[in-house]
């Protein structure tokens, strides 16, 4: 066709043509940072891209943070991509804001501490390359720097604190960077002007770029072999999937946004590795979908499984799908929620066994932080989970008995807010307008009080709050000095005491029998505070 074609790194394409958008001399030092699904880096010194000696510079992405193991995509361990990218923060939106879709997670929890974390650790690797080559610009731009709500000024702010100091906007003389000139650039394109491909060709030529053969030669076998290995997968992935062996358990969860449901996950898997069992762990989308998780049991109960663990979204919701089990001759084990025995017995199933922590008692010494923190006593309310669940309403039980308890407590307000982060922050600002001198507030579960939280830093109010089980941004909150104190439940703990109790039903090979009782077995809480 007679077309000319350039093989280089896409963020030096994007560099050069957000150099030319943004019409900066040719002469200056240019940094380009892109957020996207990985972390890219460019680098454009006196108006030509710095490419090192094997085409791999500005590898920002893959430079070692301190005291991280986790391996990188590239297979080196503790990459800055690990926590700087567009792949960590899809796990931080799945893990904790699994409420919204991830183009949303700034927009509806950009106040988060594990988001305002994850963005200030962006800054880290930025300010590191602008200490090294002291770069007249910097241009930031990528998908997630332009979601709605990216908190573009606290990226900066941080950015601002780890540079050397004579690039503070007091002293601009000696460097051009200030927040004007710290250039947050539209989502890039390499091709403008309706496409064309001149325009590439001139940026080339503009920048006087030049590409050695050998180097053009090395990316072109790179690329042969990357289609190799995918070809290579390609050709023998159905005969993988026929002979993978299937798990001999499976456990169905709440939804893993909440780190509760995320640690139990992390306990079963460990537990399954010590026992020498393989399981299969599933969870439910929102805590709304109860006939999402009952089609999950109804797709498990096909698959031949020794025994299923459940932690049912309501009382009811998985029933039928318990009776199907057993009739199937698989065991089912109930895991922190309580299932409604009694229709359950009427409908003729079971459940070998009840893990959870004691709810009444998480919710009494929730409550009791409370009580010996407010020495002159004082007006506290409580945020319920969703009506009718069982552990919400054993904790709020438990909470309300102690407030009750207390002569110089008076408990003016308890109300649900369905275990929601956005609904306990209404329902808290609600009670705090209805109540102005509430002094203290506990939540039936972390979620909900880091909403709470929320909805008094807005009233610009003192009031104490506490949550309940010991989810990481909860902890993270208390050791931060915001919210008071959280209830922590070993959610781990409970995981593995259930495979333990399922893999031991299977061994005795234990009759199935909806006459029976099931045991309940309990696990420790422990409150954590500053």
């Amino acid at each position: 066709l007679g077309l000319p074609v350039f093989l280089d790194r896409d963020v030096n394409f994007l560099l050069m043509n957000d150099m030319k958008k943004l019409k900066i001399d040719n002469n200056k030092t240019v940094l380009g940072f892109y957020v996207g699904t990985g972390f890219g880096n460019a680098i454009c010194i006196n108006g030509e891209l710095y490419a090192g000696k094997n085409g791999a510079a500005g590898e920002l992405g893959h430079i070692p943070f301190y005291e991280i193991d986790e391996e990188c995509t590239c297979g080196n361990i503790g990459c800055s991509e690990t926590r700087c990218s567009g792949k960590r923060l899809e796990f931080i939106a799945s893990k904790y804001f699994d409420d919204v879709a991830i183009r949303n997670v700034f927009k509806y929890h950009g106040n988060s501490p594990i988001l305002t974390k994850f963005v200030r650790d962006l800054a880290i690797p930025i300010a590191t390359e602008i200490n090294i080559l002291d770069p007249d610009y910097s241009i930031i731009a990528g998908g997630v720097v332009f979601m709605e709500g990216f908190p573009k000024d606290i990226l900066i702010e941080a950015i601002h604190e780890k540079v050397r100091k004579y690039f503070s906007p007091n002293t601009i003389s000696r460097a051009e960077f200030t927040e004007a000139e710290f250039l947050l650039t539209r989502k890039s394109k390499v091709l403008t002007d309706g496409g064309s491909v001149g325009n590439i060709k001139n940026l080339f030529k503009e920048r006087i770029i030049t590409m050695k053969k050998a180097r053009i030669l090395s990316i072109i076998l790179a690329v042969v072999t990357l289609f190799a290995i995918v070809l290579t997968g390609c050709g023998t992935k159905d005969g993988a999937d026929k002979n993978t062996a299937q798990a001999d358990y499976a456990v169905i969860l709440k939804p893993l946004s909440n780190d509760f449901w995320a640690k139990m996950k992390a306990g079963i898997e460990e537990e399954a590795k010590k026992q020498g069992v393989t399981v299969d762990i599933f969870a439910a989308t929102t805590e709304e979908d109860t006939e999402g998780q009952l089609k999950i049991l109804e797709n498990c109960i096909t698959k031949g499984y020794k025994a299923i663990g459940v932690a049912p979204l309501s009382p009811t919701n998985l029933i039928n799908g318990i009776v199907e089990a057993n009739k199937k001759g698989i065991y089912v084990m109930n895991i922190d929620e309580k299932i409604d025995m009694d229709t359950l017995k009427a409908a003729g199933g079971s459940v070998i066994a009840f893990a959870t922590t004691d709810n009444v008692k998480v919710g009494e010494k929730g409550a009791q932080y409370i009580i010996d923190n407010l020495a002159n006593g004082g007006e506290v309310a409580i945020v319920e989970g969703k009506a009718g669940n069982a552990s919400g309403e054993a904790r709020k039980t438990g909470a309300t008995n102690a407030f009750n308890a207390a002569s110089n407590i008076k408990l003016v307000a308890s109300q649900p807010a369905d275990w929601d982060r956005q609904k306990a922050l209404d329902t808290a600002a609600s009670m705090l307008q209805s109540n102005p001198n509430i002094k203290a507030i506990y939540c039936c579960n972390d979620t909900m009080a880091l909403g709470v939280l929320q909805a008094v830093k807005n009233a610009g109010k003192d009031v104490i709050v506490v949550g309940t089980d010991g989810a990481e941004e909860a902890l993270q909150s208390v050791q931060a000095g915001e919210l008071s104190a959280t209830v922590a439940q070993d959610s781990a703990g409970i995981g593995a005491t259930s495979l333990r109790r399922m893999i031991e039903a299977v061994k005795n090979a234990e009759a199935i029998d909806p006459n029976a009782t099931p045991e309940t077995i309990p696990v420790d809480s422990n409150l954590v505070t500053k």
